[in-house]
C-alpha cells in the first residue's frame, strides 16, 4: 500500500497551484471519463475541457494521466472512490 504524504508538506504539493475546474476535472479524468463525458458533466465545451486538461499537464511536467492519478492520491487529492 502505498503511503500518503502528510498534508503538511503544501510547498512540496504539486497539486497546491490547481484550480477548482482543474481538480475537477482530475476527478473525472480518474474515473475513466472521455473529454466528451467530462464537456457534458462539468456543462463546458470539449476545447476548454482540452484547455484545462493542458494546463494540468504542463503543471505536472507532461506525466502521463494515470501518473498523475497516482500522485494526486498519494499527496491526499484523491481518494478511493475517486478512482475507477
Amino acid at each position: 500500500v502505498p503511503q500518503r504524504v502528510k498534508k503538511s508538506n503544501f510547498e512540496l504539493n504539486p497539486f497546491h497551484s490547481f484550480t477548482n475546474k482543474e481538480l475537477e476535472l482530475l476527478r473525472y479524468l480518474a474515473k475513466g471519463a472521455t473529454h466528451k463525458e467530462i464537456a457534458e458533466s462539468m456543462q463546458l465545451s470539449v476545447r476548454t475541457i482540452d484547455a484545462h486538461r493542458n494546463n494540468i499537464a504542463l503543471k505536472m511536467n507532461k506525466l502521463p494521466t494515470i501518473k498523475i492519478v497516482y500522485e494526486a492520491f498519494l499527496w491526499g487529492i484523491l481518494n478511493e472512490e475517486d478512482i475507477i
